[in-house]
């Protein structure tokens, strides 16, 4: 996806294609990351899921598809040969979908020049595995949910983000400071910050965000219209975490009060050890399987 400044806004211009999003195009993918790949068309592509099942079979036996076409974006879940694929299909020349695959990516890229931010959201996405709070339908949040947490809560500790490219600027952060004593600072201040989340309502906005604080109740009210019927995890929420670009999406739909519970627990231990980040072991035990503890 390409685009253009017009009056002010950006336009985005969505050419046909197989274009990559996601935590791999902006640099802050870890091991068990997926590859997302958007298939973008002109029109539609009827039967478009079950055809690439059949032609991913076809090629490689030994591939593993899932077809999860009840989401609100639908998608295929390919492995093949060792590499996981999160692959959808979206068409016609202003969808809303593709083009928020490429706000998302286009916004994170600006805080992917910090090399500190990247290592520190690496990190917390590595815990967030070990604790099974990163799959949003066991009640989780996604990479982008986690990310909007992590900067809504160190925002004050980050240079401020522009526009355009600064080459110069490239990794350069917080100064002279040592990459890992920011890494450091980030990562506490982020579990310090969200150790009590849920106490009180509140909704987390990132910086730089498209969509704007409007006021806590019209906040809460706009991200609770679009909870769908059969998201009933999301009708009980107490987690508002509001998505940069669409007005309505609340990332943190799926927490429910049981695994807001769960989550509020890991925060408040993973607080505790990082009172001991110069010990090896804390940061070995921090992303320590919990099945595994």
């Amino acid at each position: 996806g390409v685009f253009q400044a017009r009056g002010g806004h950006r336009r985005y211009h969505l050419a046909p294609g197989r274009v990559c999003f996601g935590s791999w195009t902006f640099n802050m993918w870890i091991k068990s990351s997926d590859m997302d790949v958007n298939v973008r068309t002109r029109s539609k592509i009827p039967r478009f899921f079950s055809r690439l099942e059949e032609a991913t079979l076809r090629e490689e036996p030994s591939a593993n598809v899932t077809l999860v076409l009840n989401a609100r974006v639908p998608l295929a879940r390919l492995t093949l040969r060792g590499t996981n694929f999160d692959v959808t299909h979206e068409w016609g020349e202003d969808n809303v979908i593709a083009r928020h695959h490429v706000q998302v990516r286009e916004w994170a890229r600006r805080y992917s020049r910090d090399e500190a931010v990247c290592q520190s959201m690496r990190l917390i996405k590595v815990w967030a595995g070990a604790q099974r709070l990163n799959s949003p339908t066991e009640g989780g949040l996604n990479s982008l949910g986690w990310f909007v947490l992590f900067l809504s809560s160190v925002s004050d500790l980050l240079p401020p983000q522009h526009e355009e490219h600064d080459d110069e600027a490239e990794g350069r952060g917080g100064g002279s400071r040592p990459l890992h004593e920011r890494c450091i600072a980030l990562v506490k201040r982020f579990f310090s910050s969200c150790k009590s989340i849920g106490d009180s309502k509140r909704v987390y906005f990132a910086p730089n965000s498209e969509v704007k604080p409007e006021g806590l109740e019209l906040d809460i009210a706009r991200l609770s219209a679009n909870v769908s019927p059969t998201a009933h995890r999301g009708l009980g929420t107490s987690l508002f975490i509001q998505d940069p670009f669409l007005a309505d999406i609340n990332l943190g739909r799926f927490v429910d009060k049981s695994s807001l519970a769960r989550m509020r627990k890991a925060l408040e231990e993973a607080d505790a050890l990082m009172q001991m980040a110069s010990k090896r072991r804390s940061w070995e035990e921090l992303v320590r399987p919990v099945n595994k503890r």
